[in-house]
């Protein structure tokens, strides 16, 4: 990220001198287009991949005959990961940058919170799967939501409650197992995984005035308001 400013800062970067650099060490390209009135500034990493030289030769057609390229050259694509564009910066490769810039090993340890919450809590009988969920970065932002805000690990509910929340809750009866003594949740598929999160999150709802039940993860807590 702050290469990617400097460029937008500095208007007398020093040029490149490809006489004594390699292409095959340049690891991420930045591009600035524009002028005084507005820029578009774009970013992506560069895999050994997408440069060509020594180790390989490549033809080129010309008028009666191919000829051989004996320079490096770049193979550059489209697939930018990061954009600036007036000012904001636009995340177009997500699980590129958090690979690129640590932010996956950020969220695996705000994970590993949220795994010690529900280990601590005595909810589930195996919860090293959790610990294997962590390099997954889809669960580990779920997990890391339970460290910060679940409603459940908050207000302390019992594991009866909860148990017995998912015997009857019809989105999670039948599809959520428990160890032999009845008394804490058995994680043992993927589908369980996901429905034991989204119950840490209070995801499912039941209507008092219709007795419908929901999933959802969009709630505005109503218990504070007062009126005027």
């Amino acid at each position: 990220m702050g290469s990617l400013q400097a460029v937008i800062d500095e208007d007398n970067l020093p040029l490149l001198d490809l006489q004594d650099q390699q292409l095959g060490k340049i690891k991420a390209l930045i591009v600035e287009i524009g002028n005084n009135a507005g820029q578009i500034v774009l970013y992506k990493t560069m895999a050994p991949i997408n440069i060509f030289g020594r180790s390989s030769f490549f033809l080129k057609k010309s008028a009666t005959r191919l000829e051989k390229l004996d320079d490096e050259f770049l193979r550059v694509s489209a697939n930018f990961q990061l954009m600036r564009l007036d000012g904001e910066l636009l995340v177009i490769d997500l699980s590129k940058i958090e690979k690129v810039f640590g932010f996956h090993d950020v969220i695996k340890g705000e994970a590993a919170l949220g795994i010690a919450s529900i280990e601590a809590a005595g909810l589930i009988e195996n919860p090293d799967v959790l610990h294997e969920l962590v390099d997954d970065v889809k669960y580990a932002r779920k997990l890391t939501k339970v460290a910060s805000s679940s409603p459940v690990i908050q207000k302390n509910i019992p594991s009866e409650t909860v148990i017995s929340f998912c015997r009857s809750f019809p989105a999670l009866a039948g599809r959520i197992r428990f160890n032999e003594n009845g008394d804490k949740v058995l994680l043992d598929t993927k589908v369980s995984k996901d429905l034991f999160i989204n119950l840490l999150m209070d995801n499912y709802l039941t209507s008092e005035l219709t007795e419908l039940h929901y999933a959802s993860v969009a709630k505005d807590s109503v218990d504070a308001e007062t009126e005027d």
